[in-house]
């Protein structure tokens, strides 16, 4: 959910992930923000985005070259004596 920066009114930054608990409308939602000083807050649809668990076998990693990015497979930890 995109939600504002403490101390700085015109930035915002996406935080969660949060659960939703209802629907209100077709583009307003009710998001359970337990860790924020309001447990519940009714939000846009515009302000929230999916969230997407990582697959931890890749790993991304940025070389020296700004539009060149790398994934590599890695090893599962279980697999391996």
């Amino acid at each position: 959910m995109l939600l504002p920066i403490p101390r700085h009114p015109l930035q915002a930054k996406f935080r969660g992930p949060y659960v939703v608990e209802q629907q209100h409308g077709p583009v307003d939602y009710v998001i359970a923000t337990p860790d924020r000083r309001k447990t519940e807050c009714a939000c846009h649809v515009n302000l929230l985005n999916k969230y997407h668990k990582r697959d931890h076998k890749f790993v991304t990693c940025i070389t020296t070259e700004p539009d060149t990015v790398l994934h590599e497979t890695v090893a599962d930890e279980s697999t391996t004596d």
